[in-house]
This record gives structure tokens, C-alpha cells and sequence, in this order.
């Protein structure tokens, strides 16, 4: 599984279907459980920022690379957070608004 990394990867968010296996994208397939990998290569000084950016994957939430206070902007495109804005609560927010 960690071969599935990068090398420049801090982290990376893999999904799975019960019925399919691994699957590419969570928005075009159904699916039941992820894995979120680090990177045990790299020293993680954001590790608090890297596991909260996955954990977004994991709940759905895309990159947001224009906007460094979202704790979806990628590290390498100047992200700041460590924890989700206002932004990616707000998207959230609007993601499961009708879910019960």
C-alpha cells in the first residue's frame, strides 16, 4: 500500500467498496471505508495539518489549492491551516446538510 505513494506525498487517502475493491474516484463510485497513509519518509512537522487534510478526503472534501487557510490547499501550494476554516465547514456543512 505505501507503494501507492509518492515521493513527495505527505499523505494520501485511498477508498475502497465492499463489492468493487480499491476505487480511484470517491465522487463517480459508492464507497464503504478509506485508509489514509503517511508518508514514514518524511519528517511531518505538519503532521497535525497533513492528518486533518486527509481526514477532509476521507469526508469528501477536494483540494483547494487557491486558498492556504483551507486545510484542503496541498502543502506544497502554501496551505497555513492546521485545522479546517470556516471554508471546509462550510463545504461540509453543504455536503451532508440533508443526511439523517
Amino acid at each position: 500500500m505505501m507503494s501507492d505513494m509518492d515521493k513527495y506525498d505527505l499523505g494520501k487517502t485511498v477508498w475502497f467498496n465492499k463489492d468493487l475493491g480499491r476505487i480511484e474516484d470517491p465522487d463517480v463510485n459508492c464507497w464503504h471505508y478509506s485508509i489514509v497513509l503517511l508518508n514514514k519518509n518524511k519528517k511531518l512537522s505538519d503532521l497535525d495539518g497533513v492528518i486533518a487534510h486527509e481526514i477532509g478526503h476521507v469526508m469528501g472534501l477536494r483540494h483547494r489549492n487557491t486558498l492556504p487557510i483551507s486545510i484542503m490547499c496541498q502543502k506544497g501550494y502554501g496551505r497555513t491551516a492546521i485545522v479546517p476554516s470556516t471554508t471546509d465547514i462550510g463545504c461540509l456543512s453543504a455536503k451532508y446538510k440533508n443526511r439523517k
